[in-house]
């Protein structure tokens, strides 16, 4: 019979279990679509903090390069006028890539669009990158593309998505908490990488932190796994048909 007494052994395995244990009692993985949500219960789940930290490093990297480009395209050697026009086309992309990926956000999953406008980030980076090697208009037009059409696209899936995991009457101050850490991201990522260009004279390490925190957001996205609370599009298509 255990009692009140009992002590676990000083041993690092079964410490390690003992952590488990603690941390699967407090957060729960498996979201009930019926539940009633409150700001709480969506506090105690894993999905809630995979879906925010994700949505703060793909943040990280939308305003990193945002804020740095100009001076970027201007200091290898573009002219203002075509960097205007240049960057003064990424939020038109980035209105065609919204309606696009809205689309395919109801027909393919919330997961593959958010995994697509990650990859526009990761390639915007990218193209960044090999521009500071070879400063050509087609790779800041490739760039363009990449962040405006795929890496914009991510926006319909940011509402979305916490909407199929939290529904319900607390849905805007779930949100409302999930978009500090939104906010955080956009905040610290044009600083950081400022900070990375004064320290070394360069934005390339700060291009490979943005890629890494992408990646990292794509993996948290699937993990908060909102397939598995609210089947839409081929999913749906596929339960009817059985």
């Amino acid at each position: 019979m255990p009692t009140g007494n009992f002590r676990p052994r000083n041993t690092s395995g079964l410490s390690r279990v003992s952590y488990l244990s603690i941390i699967f009692c407090f957060v729960k993985y498996i979201l009930p679509a019926e539940t009633d949500w409150t700001l709480r219960k969506a506090l105690r789940t894993t999905h809630f903090w995979c879906f925010a930290f994700g949505f703060q490093f793909a943040l990280f990297a939308w305003y990193a390069i945002m804020v740095h480009q100009t001076k970027y395209l201007l200091d290898l050697g573009f002219n203002s006028t075509f960097a205007a026009l240049a960057l003064g086309s990424v939020p038109l992309f980035g209105v065609g890539g919204q309606l696009l990926m809205g689309w395919l956000c109801d027909r393919i999953g919330r997961e593959w669009v958010w995994t697509l406008a990650c990859a526009g980030f990761f390639f915007t980076y990218v193209f960044m990158l090999l521009l500071g090697r070879n400063p050509d208009p087609a790779l800041v037009w490739g760039m363009v593309i990449a962040q405006g059409f795929f890496g914009y696209g991510m926006t319909p899936a940011i509402g979305a998505i916490p909407a199929d995991l939290f529904q319900g009457r607390a849905y805007g101050r779930i949100f409302g908490v999930i978009a500090i850490f939104g906010s955080s991201g956009a905040s610290i990522g044009p600083y950081v990488m400022g900070l990375v260009y004064d320290q070394t004279g360069s934005y390339d390490i700060g291009c490979f932190i943005a890629m890494a925190l992408v990646v990292l957001s794509t993996i948290l996205i699937w993990l908060s796994a909102p397939r598995k609370v609210r089947a839409i599009g081929r999913s749906v298509a596929a339960g009817s048909a059985r």
